[in-house]
Order: C-alpha cells, then structure tokens, then sequence
C-alpha cells in the first residue's frame, strides 16, 4: 500500500472514531435529557395527585354544606364560599401542571396519559361551568342532577389522587391499571360523550 493509500486510510479510520465519539457522546446527552425530562414528569403527577386530594377535601365539604345554605345559614354561606374558591383554585392549579407534563417522556405511563389528560382537562371545565352559573344565579343552589355531577367531579379527582401514588423524590409514580376504568363511570356524568371517545381512540 503506497503512502497516500495509506493516509486516506488512517484519515477515514481517524473520522470513524471521532463520529463514534460524538454519538457515544450525543446518546448520553440524550439519555440524560430524557431522564431529567422524565423525573420532572414524575415530580409533575406527584403533585398533581397531592393537589387533586386537596381539592376533593375542599370539594366535599362545599357539596356537604349546599343544604345548610338553602336552610338560610349565613355561617355556611361564608364557609362555603371559602371551600369553593380553594377547589377551584387548586383546579387551576392542576391544569398549570397538567400542560408542564411532556407526554413523549411519560415511561410507562405513556399510553394512558392522553385519557389522564383528557379526563383532567373536562373535569376543570366542569368546574369552571359551574363557577360561571354561580355568578349568573348569584347563589350556590344546585339542581340534583347538578349535584350529581358536582360529586362526579369530586370523584374524578379523588381517583386521580388514589390511583396515581406519585413520589417526591421524583421516582415513577404507582399507577393503579383499573384508573380509566375507575375513572369511566364519573366521566360519563360529565362527558356523556366519553365512552364514544374512547372508543374512537381505541380504533385509532
């Protein structure tokens, strides 16, 4: 092999090994993008799922104090309102870090993620609809069909916080495998819609 053979050689040798260099070295950046990605995820849906049992708290005790407010009890009617306004701010809340979530770096969670989403994002609309009556009304009466709904959305939220027992530490939560199911019956109070939308999603 003559001396310029030879030096082409060890030039494509010598670009080889840096190109492997600077893949080794972009995986590994990558990697570590993802995992960072994903811890934040998991610190996201912790708080999420500890928000979510705040908000329930607060939610239940608005529904349970409606009846106090129709007997005319002002008392109530002060408590009711602060209980109210802590659940839907811990909704705004929620949704904050429902958008922060990147779905491509969910881990095991991905698959479920866009019903989680979906669920979360109607289940604050739902509130927010009733805030808007509230105003309208100015008052808190409720229909009972209205109330039911009302509990809907409490055990939306309540089953967000139960099946998604996420970690401080930013470890991947425990996802309970039954969470749409659980959440399916709630949902349909809500979203008649719901099933037809999960159904088209399946087929997708």
């Amino acid at each position: 092999m003559d001396n310029n053979n030879r030096k082409k050689l060890n030039i494509a040798s010598l670009i080889l090994v840096i190109s492997i260099i600077l893949n080794i070295i972009q995986y590994q950046k990558d990697s570590q993008y993802t995992s960072q990605m994903q811890v934040k995820n998991n610190l996201d849906l912790w708080t999420i799922s500890v928000q979510s049992e705040n908000l329930v708290k607060n939610l239940d005790e608005f529904i349970n104090r409606l009846d106090d407010i129709d007997n005319g009890d002002s008392n109530s009617s002060k408590n009711v309102y602060s209980f109210w306004r802590i659940a839907l701010g811990e909704s705004v809340n929620i949704k904050f870090y429902l958008t922060r979530v990147s779905p491509q770096y969910m881990g095991e969670l991905e698959g479920t993620w866009d019903d989680i989403s979906y669920i979360l994002t109607r289940a604050e609309q739902s509130l927010f609809s009733f805030n808007s009556k509230f105003l309208e009304r100015g008052s808190y009466s409720l229909s009972s069909k209205e109330v039911e709904e009302l509990k809907a959305v409490a055990k939306v939220y309540r089953s967000i916080h139960q099946g998604i027992e996420g970690h401080s530490d930013g470890t991947a939560p425990n996802l309970d495998p039954e969470l749409i199911d659980t959440l399916a019956k709630p949902m349909m109070i809500i979203d008649p819609n719901f099933s037809e939308l999960q159904k088209s999603r399946m087929n997708y």
